[in-house]
C-alpha cells in the first residue's frame, strides 16, 4: 500500500506542476498591464502621454543611448516610422538620467525622426507599473486600448516588427 501512495502522490505532485507551469509559459495567457497613464516630457520640452495616443498602435522603445542593440534598433524603428503605417505610432524613450544634453545629439546622429521622449525617474527606478527595466533595450507594444500585448526584453530581430504589429491589430 505504501508504493501505491507513492505513486498516487507523484502523480498528484506532477498534475500540479503541470498546471502551474502551463499557466507561465510564453504562450500562457497573462493580464496585459495599461499604459494609458504614462506620460512624459519629450526633448523639446513639451509632453506626450499614452492617453493622446488611445486608438494607436504604439511601439515604445525604451532605450539608452549607449546600446549598441538600442541604435540597431532605432534604424529598424525608424524604417517603420517612414513607411507611416496608418495607426501605428513609433516613440522612443529614452533611460539616458542625462536627458536631452545626451539625447538630442544621440537622435540627430542616428536621424531620427519619431518622437523620442525622456524616461521618468519612476520608470528608470522600476517604480512604474512596467516594474524594473531588465534589460536594455526593451520594446513595448502597445494595443489600441493602451494595452502591452508584447514586452521584447532583447534587440529587435529583423523583420519583427511588422509581425509584432499585426498580431496588435487583431482582438485579444
Amino acid at each position: 500500500m505504501g508504493a501505491a501512495k507513492r505513486r498516487i502522490e507523484g502523480l498528484i505532485a506532477a498534475g500540479l506542476l503541470a498546471v502551474v507551469a502551463c499557466g507561465t509559459g510564453p504562450g500562457a495567457h497573462r493580464p496585459t498591464v495599461n499604459v494609458s497613464g504614462f506620460a512624459f516630457r519629450t526633448l523639446d520640452g513639451g509632453r506626450i502621454s499614452l492617453a493622446q495616443l488611445h486608438g494607436e498602435i504604439v511601439v515604445m522603445h525604451l532605450f539608452t543611448t549607449w546600446s549598441v542593440a538600442s541604435q540597431v534598433d532605432a534604424t529598424r524603428l525608424q524604417a517603420l516610422a517612414a513607411r507611416k503605417h496608418a495607426g501605428v505610432v513609433v516613440l522612443g524613450v529614452a533611460l539616458d538620467p542625462d536627458g536631452p544634453d545626451l539625447v538630442g545629439p544621440w537622435q540627430r546622429a542616428m536621424h531620427v525622426s519619431y518622437p523620442i521622449a525622456l524616461a521618468t525617474a519612476a520608470l528608470r527606478n522600476g517604480k512604474s507599473i512596467l516594474g524594473r527595466i531588465r534589460r536594455v533595450p526593451t520594446t513595448l507594444i502597445v494595443d489600441r486600448s493602451g494595452h502591452v500585448r508584447r514586452r521584447i526584453e532583447r534587440q529587435l530581430k529583423p523583420q519583427e516588427l511588422p509581425r509584432l504589429v499585426e498580431a496588435a491589430r487583431r482582438p485579444r
